[in-house]
């Protein structure tokens, strides 16, 4: 997976502050249907282009997540909060070209005040839901002032219970008592996760270790806490999408129509390549129902625990239930397979749509073939939707199958190695996920269409 990053401008009153997207890609650079998205800012003496939010940004982007990042120089954080509400409704991420279901705020220092502030604002006013906040150094109080603490941590204080929080800070951070921040930490009412970096300080560097090193702790703590916090609830998303394309009434209506064509022609037309070409298609997608994959995707939703449960098991400090390394797997196969099944139907129903299309120019059986065409195109264009549906449904089993097998490593699978994507399993330039379109009928048909 790679990424690109594209410099935007985000409309603030009659002023604009300057952006970046980071924009995750595939491994043949188009753009990735995006679910989780996180806006970052910076503190009170730098920019977005500070080494720990880009390198941060950039990490984030490498694992499929929208990162945007602005600069606001004010030191009012009343108009910081403002800035960072304009960053929030900005449409330079809210269009059709992503998908966003999971949005983090985040920010350093005095930005991760800002970044407070606004999801308490969110959470109260219900205007929308933040999913969790990062906070890099937060500054509960100036160096040598720890009397300020209560005003500075009145927003953590207030943040809803159903909201989670991930604090990093330095272990010597003389903006961040210890002992005063574990106070706080109890008298929150959201989910908090602290990472302490030992021996670091306010700029979360370290005497004796590298500043590259530091950074990779950080972007780890930050994207494992993410994906703890999004793996869980989109996979029943993603199930759920695909289970519901696949019981798709037209889609239904479709293969009924197929399965009618093939019973009505199949004395007089068994012999010709379009029936046989019909009959492939057919052959596949009855392979597709017999493997049963509506019925797997239903036993992964249920055993993926719900937002209760798993809000439970944060609040009792507790541990939840996932599905277990074997059980992953076997689903990544069974999705697999039906990607492999899918890509196979998409084939035939090209063939078919090829030799119906000669047929047509031919001027044989002109009716029958308009059907034929007709019925393969939407046929076509159904099963690359759920083909599409598939892949993000893959990878997100793959994250949560990556953090189990970490905990508690028990492989059933020891010589397939499962593939990073489905796009990699389907290879390139076999895969209708890599861009291929049907293909624009010739000249000559489309008049003889015309004149039906």
């Amino acid at each position: 997976m790679t990424f690109k990053e594209e410099r935007v401008r985000i409309p603030f009153g009659e002023k604009q502050l300057d952006a970046t997207l980071c924009i995750p890609l595939s491994a043949n650079e188009d753009c990735l249907r995006v679910l989780t998205a996180v806006i970052l800012t910076h503190g009170a003496g730098g920019d977005m282009n500070f080494r720990h939010l880009v390198s941060l940004a950039k990490a984030i982007a490498l694992e499929g997540i929208l990162s945007i990042r602005f600069t606001c120089k004010s030191l009012n954080l009343g108009y910081r909060v403002k800035a960072y509400r304009a960053a929030w409704v900005s449409p330079v991420y809210l269009n059709d070209t992503f998908s966003i279901s999971n949005m983090f705020l985040g920010g350093r220092s005095m930005g991760a005040r800002a970044a407070t502030a606004v999801a308490r604002q969110l959470s109260e006013s219900g205007e929308a839901k933040v999913q969790g906040l990062v906070c890099l150094s937060f500054p509960l109080h100036p160096p040598g002032q720890t009397g300020t603490h209560r005003q500075r941590s009145e927003d953590l204080r207030e943040l809803p219970e159903d909201m989670c929080v991930l604090f990093v800070s330095g272990t010597e951070d003389n903006m961040c008592d210890r002992v005063i921040f574990e106070g706080v930490l109890d008298e929150m009412k959201a989910s908090a996760t602290v990472n302490w970096l030992e021996k670091g300080n306010h700029g979360l560097t370290v005497k004796g270790r590298s500043e590259e090193s530091v950074l990779n702790e950080v972007n780890s703590n930050v994207l494992n806490w993410i994906s703890k916090y999004t793996t869980l609830q989109q996979i029943p998303e993603e199930a759920r999408k695909v289970h519901k394309l696949l019981h798709s009434r037209l889609l239904q209506t479709e293969i009924r129509v197929l399965y009618e064509l093939q019973y009505v022609l199949n004395n007089s037309f068994r012999q010709q390549k379009s029936f046989r070409a019909l009959k492939q298609v057919e052959q596949c997608i009855h392979r597709l129902k017999e493997m049963k994959l509506d019925s797997a995707l239903g036993e992964l939703m249920e055993l993926c625990p719900s937002q209760a449960q798993r809000q439970i098991a944060s609040d009792s400090k507790g541990d939840i239930t996932v599905p277990s390394q074997p059980a992953l797997e076997w689903y990544c196969l069974k999705v697999l397979g039906a990607a492999q099944l899918m890509s196979c139907v998409l084939q035939r129903c090209t063939r078919a749509f090829v030799l119906s299309q000669q047929h047509l120019q031919s001027e044989e059986f002109v009716l029958l073939n308009v059907v034929l065409t007709s019925m393969l195109s939407r046929l076509w264009v159904f099963f690359r939707g759920i083909l599409a549906s598939l892949a993000p449904l893959y990878e997100q089993i793959l994250k949560l199958w990556k953090d189990v097998s970490q905990a508690q490593h028990m492989p059933y699978l020891r010589d397939f190695p499962l593939p990073t994507d489905i796009l990699e399993f389907l290879g390139p330039s076999d895969s209708p996920l890599s861009g291929m379109e049907p293909a624009p009928a010739p000249e000559s048909l489309r008049k003889d269409l015309e004149k039906l």
